[in-house]
């Protein structure tokens, strides 16, 4: 007997339609990774509402840390080659870049301010608010 689509268990379609995740995303602030060497990936998201870094397994909730403003983009990447490998989250926020790892906060580097001209400025203001519905909703 052949199963068919419906019948086919997927996680992310539940995970992606719950409710009660309640976030408010980007694709990149988004991303898989492996942060504790064990093979097992969790879902690292920064909520551009609430203004939080969550690290999911599963439907669980790991970490959770209060950033600062809103994130405009994560990833996580690794530092050497030494065993184990302990990825760094990276939260671009603002003109900064702020560094997670193990699960802690471990250090930021903040970029100089750049002065833009007049008519790079005017495209910027002419750009639609993102505080819209222009961005994944997790509980719709």
């Amino acid at each position: 007997m052949e199963e068919s689509e419906e019948q086919v268990y997927t996680p992310w379609k539940e995970g992606w339609s719950d409710p009660v995740a309640g976030l408010s995303l980007f694709s990149s602030l988004m991303h898989l990774s492996d942060l504790k060497d064990d093979g097992d990936f969790k879902l690292v998201v920064a909520d551009h509402k609430q203004n939080r870094l969550k690290v999911y397994m599963n439907t669980n909730v790991l970490y959770i840390a209060d950033l600062k403003a809103k994130p405009v983009a994560l990833t996580t990447f690794y530092e050497s080659g030494k065993k184990p490998f302990i990825p760094v989250i990276a939260v671009a926020i603002e003109n900064t870049v702020y560094y997670f790892k193990e699960f802690n906060a471990y250090m930021k580097f903040e970029l100089p301010n750049i002065d833009f001209s007049a008519e790079e400025q005017k495209i910027w203001k002419e750009l639609p608010d993102t505080d819209d519905d222009t961005f994944v909703k997790l509980t719709e």
